[in-house]
């Protein structure tokens, strides 16, 4: 999947019956083209952002994205996705510094998100691994960045919709969602070798099936 940085922000959807996952890509960002302050490399999962344009409470999703200026790790939470009046809501962003002086271009690096709902909770644990080897020798993959979204810790950044019942204000985004996705922004990125593992949170994260692209 190769975007030019000329079509706005393009996805690629993965679609399937997604809630508690290890979602692996390699993205390598090879240059700025007209760069937003939230261009990278960055992944999305538990979405149905699919459907927006029909239902723009369909798009609330968990984002894990390294910043490119910045070189930033983070995690956001999307509430709808409007192209009206009401635009797009979202959560602040909860970032941590890695990359000292922004990404590296033109360099392949793993992002592995891991997302799953604590068991006996409303709560969602998110998770971001790094790799930086190309894969050599399956990876060398590091914890980089985690946030567990609990009951009103992560509200949205203006009013969500009356009309979203059920991704509601402060809410974590819970059971099973349409689609994961791949996203670029304004920027040439080139991703390959993506994959996405349902986990069982109840046996640490043990995988219990395989879907690769």
């Amino acid at each position: 999947f190769i975007g030019d940085g000329n079509s706005g922000s393009p996805r690629f959807y993965i679609d399937g019956d997604w809630e508690n996952v290890e979602f692996t890509a390699y993205g390598k960002y090879v240059r700025d083209i007209n760069p937003l302050s939230y261009s990278g490399l960055t992944l999305v999962a538990r979405s149905g952002h699919a459907t927006y344009a029909s239902d723009p409470c369909s798009a609330a999703g968990y984002y894990a994205r390294i910043y490119a200026d910045s070189g930033e790790v983070a995690f956001q939470k999307e509430y709808y996705h409007d192209t009206g009046d009401i635009g797009k809501v979202y959560s602040n962003s909860i970032r941590k510094n890695f990359f000292d002086g922004g990404i590296p271009r033109d360099t392949w690096i793993g992002m592995k998100f891991i997302l799953y709902t604590v068991p006996g909770t409303n709560s969602v644990q998110l998770e971001l691994w790094l790799d930086q080897t190309n894969k050599t020798d399956g990876g060398e993959w590091i914890l980089v960045h985690q946030y567990l979204d609990e009951e009103g810790s992560w509200p949205a950044n203006k009013p969500v919709p009356d009309s979203c019942s059920v991704v509601t204000d402060g809410k974590a985004i819970l059971g099973p969602r349409d689609s994961c996705f791949l996203r670029i922004d304004a920027s040439e990125v080139h991703w390959k070798d993506a994959s996405i593992r349902r986990i069982d949170p109840t046996t640490n994260g043990a995988v219990i099936s395989n879907i690769s692209n």
